[in-house]
């Protein structure tokens, strides 16, 4: 870390909340992420065939497990006590991120937003972590909507390949129904099944669009 800071006060407060100055962050050493698993994610996502399975992994990959990183840089602006990015790089095991946001040392709280991407799969949309309140013990959440669309979309491609493949005779409206009850499995978080429900929509309206242009 090199860093080219002033501050000013009469106490550790003050000369906190006064910092000023800019710095650079390279060469940092290995570290972990508690709470997601980017390498179990990256490696199970090429192989699953089945809607629910894909479901499943993102639920669990993106919630539990660790992820070790073994590189992180770039640069950091320092206003009145509060370091800011909008560039630091993470490489970790199974994907690429970076990382935006400020941690306020005077208040001892951040908001910081980290953007991975899959290295084996750079078709996959990316997905974002936020990391909030206490340093020491984040608040954190993680936004998939993309993601689940994604996997869920890849799901229901699966479903309709398969169906074409056995020659299977079944009107469009059947095989619409075992789409539905594939991707709206009763252990699924409210979130997923809402993905589910807006992807079948889209996929109600474009058989109506191809009915009425018959």
């Amino acid at each position: 870390l090199e860093t080219t800071i002033t501050a000013q006060g009469r106490g550790q407060k003050e000369w906190i909340a006064s910092l000023n100055g800019d710095g650079l962050i390279e060469n940092v050493g290995e570290g972990t992420i508690s709470g997601l698993d980017l390498r179990a994610f990256s490696d199970q996502i090429g192989e699953l065939n089945v809607i629910g399975d894909f479901i499943q992994l993102a639920e669990i990959a993106l919630e539990q497990g660790d992820t070790r990183y073994t590189e992180l840089g770039g640069n950091i602006n320092i206003v009145n006590g509060e370091l800011q990015t909008t560039d630091l790089r993470l490489v970790a095991d199974g994907g690429v991120g970076t990382v935006t946001g400020m941690v306020d040392l005077a208040k001892w709280s951040q908001d910081l937003l980290l953007i991975f991407q899959l290295i084996d799969h750079p078709d996959i949309p990316p997905f974002k972590l936020r990391l909030q309140g206490s340093p020491n013990e984040p608040n954190r959440s993680i936004e998939t909507i993309d993601l689940e669309r994604y996997l869920i979309g890849k799901g229901i491609e699966t479903v309709i390949k398969e169906t074409q493949s056995t020659g299977d005779t079944n009107s469009a409206g059947a095989v619409i129904e075992q789409v539905i009850e594939a991707v709206r499995p009763t252990n699924a978080t409210d979130n997923v099944r809402d993905v589910a429900d807006d992807l079948i929509d889209d996929l109600l309206g474009a058989r109506d669009l191809r009915a009425e242009s018959d």
